[in-house]
C-alpha cells in the first residue's frame, strides 16, 4: 500500500491511496495483479486543515505568551529604563522582521527610543523629519499602516539614509497615542517582501496598546514623583519659615514688652521726652510685628493660590520711596539712599513690590 498522486481523465491531479495485491494460479505463480485506488483528497484536505489549525493555535499561544510577558514586565515597574528594548524583544518573537523599533516625535523629528535587530541605531538618533512623512510616521489611528511591498509606495525611498543596506520591503507601523497626544510610533520592518499580513498587523496593534498604557502609567508616575518632591520641598520651606517667623515675631514683641515694662516701672522718673520716645519705640515694634503677621497671611494666600495681582504701570521711584519711608520710621538712626532715573516705570503690582522691598530693607 502507498499514497501517491494520479491523473484523472480530464488531466486534473487527484490524491489516491493505492493497494496492490498479486493474483496467483493454482500453482502459486503470480499471473496478474489487483490494483485498488481510493480517492483521499477529502482526507488530505482535512489533515492539511488540522495541521494548519494546529500551527495557528501554536502561533496564537506564542503571541499570547509574548503579550502576557510584556504586560507583566510593564506592570512590574514604572521607570522607562529598559522598557523599550524589552517590549520590542517580545514583539520580535512573534512578528517576523529584520528590525523592530519605537520612535518618538520630538521637535519635528522622528527619534529612536529603542530598536532591536538590524539596523541597530542607538537611542536619540534622529531618523527623519516628520514634515511630509505622515505615511512613514503615522500620527493618528487611521494612519496605521501595513505594507507587504514598499517598492513604489510613496515616501519609503526617504528611509534609505538611515536603513543603509537594509532596504525595507515589508513593514507595519502603528502610532502611539497617549490620551489624545501622539507620542511616536512602534513598527517592524523586514528586508523580505510579503512577510507581513493582517494577523501580524493585529499583533503589533496589541503591543502598541500595552505600550501606550505603560507610557501613560510612567508619565503619571513621574508626575507623582514630581509632586512628592515639591511637597517635600514645600514642607522643608514651611519648617524653615515657621522657625524664622517665630524668631522674627518674638523680637519686636520682646522690644515692645521691654519698653512697656520700663514705662510702667519708671514712669515718674522719666521725662516727658523719654516717655514719648519709649512710646514711639513700642509703636514701631508693634508696626514691625504687624508687618510680619501680614507676611504670614500673604504666605497662606500663596499656598492656597488665592493671591491676586493687579498689573499696572507704576513709577519704580515712587515704590522705592514709599518702602524707604516705612523702614525709616522703624530705624531712625539708619540712613537709606536711593539713586535712579525719575522716569523709570515698570509693569507690576505696586503694593506687592512695595512689600517685597520693605521686607528686604527691614531685614
Amino acid at each position: 500500500s502507498f499514497e501517491t498522486t494520479r491523473q484523472r481523465k480530464d488531466g486534473s491531479a487527484i490524491d489516491v491511496a493505492v493497494t496492490m495485491m498479486p493474483i496467483r494460479n493454482s500453482a502459486g505463480e503470480v499471473v496478474g495483479a489487483s490494483v485498488i485506488a481510493r480517492d483521499t483528497s477529502d482526507r488530505r484536505r482535512t489533515e492539511d486543515a488540522l495541521r494548519e489549525s494546529a500551527a495557528v493555535e501554536a502561533e496564537q499561544a506564542r503571541i499570547a505568551t509574548a503579550l502576557a510577558e510584556a504586560s507583566a514586565f510593564l506592570a512590574s515597574g514604572l521607570e522607562p529604563e529598559g522598557l523599550y528594548e524589552t517590549i520590542l524583544g517580545r514583539m520580535a518573537q512573534v512578528v517576523p522582521g529584520t528590525s523592530s523599533y519605537i520612535l518618538a516625535y520630538q521637535e519635528g523629528w522622528a527619534v529612536v527610543m529603542g530598536m532591536v535587530g538590524e539596523p541597530s541605531l542607538p537611542p536619540g538618533t534622529r531618523v527623519a523629519l516628520l514634515e511630509g512623512a505622515e505615511g512613514l510616521f503615522p500620527r493618528s489611528p487611521g494612519q496605521a499602516r501595513l505594507l507587504s511591498e514598499t517598492r513604489g509606495a510613496k515616501g519609503w525611498r526617504s528611509l534609505a539614509p538611515w536603513v543603509g543596506e537594509y532596504e525595507v520591503r515589508s513593514t507595519i507601523v502603528v502610532p502611539l497615542i497617549v490620551h489624545g497626544e501622539t507620542y511616536g510610533c512602534v513598527g517592524v520592518g523586514s528586508t523580505t517582501a510579503g512577510v507581513h499580513g493582517p494577523r501580524h498587523f493585529q499583533v503589533v496593534h496589541a503591543f502598541a496598546e500595552r505600550l501606550m498604557q505603560a507610557l501613560w502609567n510612567a508619565r503619571l508616575y513621574q508626575m507623582e514623583k514630581g509632586r512628592a518632591r515639591a511637597a517635600e520641598q514645600l514642607a522643608a520651606l514651611r519648617s524653615d519659615f515657621v522657625s524664622t517667623a517665630s524668631h522674627e515675631l518674638r523680637t519686636p514683641l520682646a522690644a515692645a514688652l521691654g519698653y512697656a515694662e520700663m514705662l510702667e516701672s519708671r514712669w515718674a522718673q522719666l521725662t516727658e521726652g523719654q516717655r514719648r520716645l519709649h512710646v514711639q519705640r513700642i509703636v514701631q515694634a508693634a508696626n514691625r510685628q504687624k508687618r510680619l503677621i501680614d507676611d504670614l497671611l500673604r504666605v497662606s494666600t500663596l499656598e492656597a493660590e488665592q493671591l491676586t495681582v493687579q498689573w499696572q504701570e507704576v513709577s519704580l521711584v515712587d515704590v522705592v520711596c514709599r518702602a524707604m519711608e516705612m523702614v525709616n520710621g522703624s530705624y531712625p538712626k539708619q540712613v537709606i539712599d536711593a539713586e535712579g532715573p525719575p522716569g523709570l516705570t515698570v509693569v507690576t503690582d505696586g503694593s506687592h513690590l512695595e512689600q517685597v522691598l520693605t521686607n528686604l530693607l527691614d531685614n
